[in-house]
């Protein structure tokens, strides 16, 4: 299924073939499937209930493609990793009478390349995830297994700058060309980019700039990632990057208008109590494992800058992410030529399965154990806040991750 859908490469809201094939897979397993869902056409939920009361565990799946490279972040194993720890746990549940119930979501638009991307913002906005106690998934990383994540905020912002020609054919001096004032954006941002703090991200685009070089462009667009750890710094990266724009449709007398190209993706919470529990399911599948303190370090210094509409799920359900190793060591790029290569290849394929596994088995134990569930919430509700960063600093960690 996963190389079926790596050969499908459809891009976020148009993936019919995959939501198709994964949710029509759910129901031969005697899962209920609900499709479409939250107005999404390529969204799905798929419910299987073991014995009343329980907690219900949910596995999140994506299926989109990298817009230009496709399956460049391995969205096709992330589905497939999700409908088969569904699977394998429903099996479970009904051989040994287990209390509970799984449900998988099927999540489309993860990427931010179409208007409005992020299904599971959409999904959690439509009140999908309500009964949901602990929410499940895989991601891709280049070169090993590790169970610490920390996803950025994000704003997908697009900055539109309007001129206009001439007023009379003589008068060249006239003109208010917009894409002087989309480079001169781009320009005071890579001036930006040498004040921001060390762990914010700025990253952009000018994608439109005019129609033909004969013509002077009366419109042009600037399209800009801002990203952060920090909700209170993020707002203000936000502030700055428009003051930057601002500034340059003020220097040539364009229009400026800020749009959002999809909603904000929130920072997320990890939870420890979930982080646990798949550290020690990986390690009991034989893999190794990227050291927890380590994980943590890297993320608070900026050198994983990701964002994901899993961090909005993560402010309002426990939520974790296991990443699965998808090649060799140095070779493997995310985002790149590389990358589509190796979510089609016998590593990809290996790290897809032991994920799988180990969702199925973080699952497992939740069900198994109401206690963990408790605790997951426990910890949830201590860390819920508008001015959340990080729950524990360099140096301060809890005994497992010592």
């Amino acid at each position: 299924m996963a190389d079926t859908i790596h050969g499908y490469a459809e891009i976020g809201f148009e993936e019919h073939k995959s939501s198709k094939l994964l949710a029509t897979e759910l129901r031969k397993h005697g899962f209920e499937v609900e499709k479409p869902v939250a107005g999404l056409d390529t969204a799905f939920v798929a419910t299987y209930r073991g014995k009343p009361g329980g907690p219900t565990v949910g596995f999140l799946c994506e299926y989109d493609i990298v817009a230009g490279l496709g399956h460049a972040c391995g969205h096709n194993l992330i589905g497939v990793a999700g409908v088969g720890a569904g699977i394998g746990l429903s099996k479970t549940v009904s051989q040994h009478g287990l209390s509970g119930t799984v449900k998988v979501f099927g999540c489309p638009c993860e990427e931010g390349f179409a208007p409005n991307a992020g299904g599971k913002i959409h999904m959690l906005n439509a009140g999908l995830f309500g009964d949901v106690d602990a929410a499940l998934m895989i991601h891709p990383h280049p070169d090993r297994y590790s169970v610490w994540g920390k996803a950025r905020a994000r704003e997908n912002l697009a900055v539109v700058f309007t001129g206009r020609r001439a007023l009379r054919p003589e008068a060249r001096y006239d003109v208010v060309n917009a894409l002087d004032a989309a480079i001169l954006t781009v320009n005071g941002l890579s001036f930006l980019h040498q004040r921001k703090s060390p762990e914010a991200v700025l990253t952009y685009i000018i994608s439109e700039g005019g129609v033909n070089p004969n013509i002077d462009p009366v419109k042009a667009v600037v399209r800009i990632y801002c990203r952060s750890l920090d909700m209170k710094y993020f707002m203000e990266l936000v502030e700055k990057t428009k003051n930057v724009a601002r500034g340059a449709a003020l220097m040539v007398g364009a229009e400026v208008e800020f749009k959002l190209h999809g909603p904000t993706y929130e920072p997320e919470i990890p939870n420890l109590t979930l982080t646990k529990l798949a550290h020690r399911n990986l390690l009991e599948l034989g893999v190794e494992v990227e050291e927890p303190r380590k994980s943590a370090e890297m993320i608070l210094n900026g050198t994983r800058p990701y964002s994901t509409d899993l961090g909005n799920v993560s402010r309002v359900i426990p939520a974790h992410t296991t990443y699965i190793k998808i090649g060799p060591k140095g070779e493997v790029v995310l985002h790149t030529a590389k990358a589509v290569e190796a979510t089609k290849s016998k590593a990809g394929h290996e790290g897809m399965i032991i994920g799988t596994k180990a969702l199925a088995l973080t699952a497992l134990e939740l069900i198994m154990n109401p206690k963990l569930v408790e605790e997951t919430k426990r910890e949830f509700e201590g860390y819920k806040s508008e001015n959340y960063k990080h729950p524990h600093p360099t140096g301060s960690y809890p005994d497992y991750l010592a």
